[in-house]
């Protein structure tokens, strides 16, 4: 009998084991970004992995983690291809991570975040957007490993990383003509003017005269022709347009909801 029980207690430590092992191997955190751009992840516990240009520092503090950074051409015949830099943690910590994007030149982006605690818990992220040499962008996203916690993961938006996004979107021809460009710089000036008289109210009147620029313009080149000039024309491409409405929701979700003419509190942010 004791040996029965010896036994059983065996199969049940080896099927717990193998279990959890099965469980662990899904359990992971994976950022990937295609175009000119560097980045520097840091988990819940402040360890980073990473290259920031910026100090020309490499990290390699987040532990179980592999890092592929800077794929380019080795041959200066050949064109090379485009950047790819990829981060994976099989062994993520609960908590906040944050993410800094660091352009190394005038480019778009594809910024892939994917977490998983399970084989059918993940979710995987996806963003776009413009960088040009010198600029940062910063994004955050939350790992748990209770089951059905949700995943979350952001950009971090301020009135500037709206007006970096304008100027490199027509850099990139993402967005054009140059009237319309100023235009949209002009109603960014009137934001940011509210903004710092603290009027809320008249800030999210601008910004929503922003979008609503944007957006009419949007839908007024979808029902034309494919093939149409668009020289000198105003339009939004539907990359760019994606871009200024993730940024003008988040900046729309940061200005609380006043009176019209009502201003913050002095020791509101």
């Amino acid at each position: 009998m004791l040996i029965k029980i010896c036994v059983l207690t065996i199969w049940i430590f080896i099927y717990s084991s193998l279990s959890l092992g099965q469980d662990n191997r899904f359990h992971s955190v994976t950022v990937r970004v295609n175009g000119a751009v560097e980045f520097v992840i840091r988990d819940a516990l402040g360890k980073r992995s990473g290259f920031d240009p910026k100090l020309n520092q490499r990290y390699d503090e987040i532990n179980e983690s592999y890092g592929v950074f800077s794929i380019d051409s080795e041959d200066p015949n050949v064109e090379p291809p485009e950047s790819v830099n990829e981060f994976m943690t099989q062994n993520p910590v609960d908590g906040r991570y944050s993410l800094s994007l660091y352009g190394t030149k005038l480019s778009e982006y594809r910024l892939s975040i994917v977490i998983s605690r399970a084989l059918d818990e993940g979710t995987d992220f996806i963003f776009k957007g413009v960088m040009d040499s010198a600029a940062t962008v910063q994004y955050e996203f939350e790992y748990s490993s209770v089951s059905g916690t949700p995943f979350t993961a952001t950009k971090v938006v301020s009135s500037s990383t709206l007006r970096q996004d304008l100027d490199n979107s027509f850099k990139l021809n993402l967005l054009g003509g140059r009237e319309f460009y100023k235009e949209l710089n002009h109603r960014l000036d009137k934001f940011e003017k509210e903004l710092t008289k603290k009027d809320s109210s008249k800030a999210r009147h601008e910004l929503e005269k922003f979008w609503k620029n944007i957006d009419e313009v949007f839908q007024k080149e979808k029902k034309k022709e494919k093939n149409e000039e668009k020289e000198d024309k105003k339009f939004v491409t539907d990359d760019a347009y994606q871009i200024f409405q993730e940024d003008v929701q988040a900046l729309l979700n940061q200005l609380p909801l006043k009176e019209k003419g009502e201003k913050d509190d002095e020791d509101d942010h």
